[in-house]
């Protein structure tokens, strides 16, 4: 089954990786199977925290599983 989830980041667009495989980008929604997966972002390595691995499941697009990011402190 599909799920939504929302991957936020503050500032430009980056990738998502779900599961080491590039899935979509941030701040859009996109879908994934349903269960737990790890999300990071791509290059360069200046967000936190490095990955989320998270359950998604009871999910649509209306109100998508939430994943949030922010930029590491320098």
């Amino acid at each position: 089954m599909n799920e939504s989830v929302r991957v936020s980041y503050p500032g430009a667009s980056r990738d998502v990786f779900v599961d080491g495989a590039k899935c979509g980008a941030t701040n859009t929604t996109f879908t994934v199977e349903t269960g737990t997966h790890t999300f990071t972002l791509g290059p360069a390595l200046d967000y936190t925290p490095r990955s989320v691995r998270v359950r998604v499941s009871g999910t649509t697009s209306l109100a998508p599983k939430k994943i949030v990011f922010q930029v590491a402190a320098a």
